[in-house]
């Protein structure tokens, strides 16, 4: 089996990312712990495929810049991996989300699509959609939304993104109806957090213990250290 993973990301970029974290911290630690997220997907594209499939890597951005500049901004955090960048279309995310699929499912049998705000996909989640095809494989969100998503070629239509209340608490419901309304039978594979507040913070961090995410967490510690240090007054 051909398989896309895509991965749906902002540019890394000073200000413009992780807005609402931003404003319960400042922009350098909003900035510092969005670096951190890439690095946590990095992690994620290093899973190997199950015998018989393949895998090939995409990292959807925006704003739409070259290619070249974009592989330039998100370096060093996914550096050494074998990742295909492409700019998102101009449009609302269910738009951008099916122009995405539709690309990539012209080469590939199988997409599995999630967010850079995602730290801890569940355990063996590519396995699992693999195995389950055509049927779609879901992961819903805390806050309503959902954090992956795996599409068939066999079932795909753009209409499986149509009619969802994007960031709402009511996304992941839409999102399962509209797969249901499309004919695609939909397996719920577990519920984790998204990092868009301070206060997703321990969850996130009780999720990567229970995941067995112990590059991921020290990593964040460390990440949250640097943090401290920076803004603390210096000794007299």
């Amino acid at each position: 089996m051909r398989i896309a993973r895509v991965l749906f990301a902002r540019l890394p970029e000073p200000g413009l990312v992780k807005t609402r974290l931003a404003a319960d911290l400042d922009g350098p630690s909003a900035f510092a712990l969005y670096r951190w997220l890439l690095r946590a997907q990095k992690h994620a594209f290093e899973e190997k495929p199950e015998p018989g499939s393949s895998y090939t890597d995409y990292v959807y951005y925006a704003p739409a810049i070259s290619r070249l500049g974009a592989r330039a901004k998100f370096y060093p955090d996914l550096t050494g991996l074998r990742l295909r960048f492409k700019p998102q279309i101009a449009g609302d995310l269910g738009q951008r989300l099916a122009a995405a699929a539709a690309e990539v499912l012209r080469d590939h049998d199988l997409a599995m699509i999630w967010g850079a705000d995602i730290p801890a996909l569940p355990p063996g989640i590519f396995a699992t959609a693999s195995a389950l095809s055509p049927q779609s494989v879901i992961t819903l969100a805390r806050d309503g939304g959902y954090a992956f998503l795996s599409v068939a070629k066999e079932k795909f239509s753009p209409d499986i993104f149509s009619h969802i209340r994007w960031s709402t608490a009511q996304a992941g419901k839409d999102q399962i109806t509209a797969l249901k309304r499309c004919g695609i039978k939909v397996v719920i594979r577990a519920k984790v957090a998204d990092l868009d507040r301070i206060y997703d913070l321990p969850r996130i961090l009780r999720e990567l213990e229970a995941f067995g995410r112990t590059e991921v967490l020290q990593d964040l510690h460390q990440t949250i250290r640097n943090l401290n240090s920076l803004f603390s007054p210096g000794e007299e």
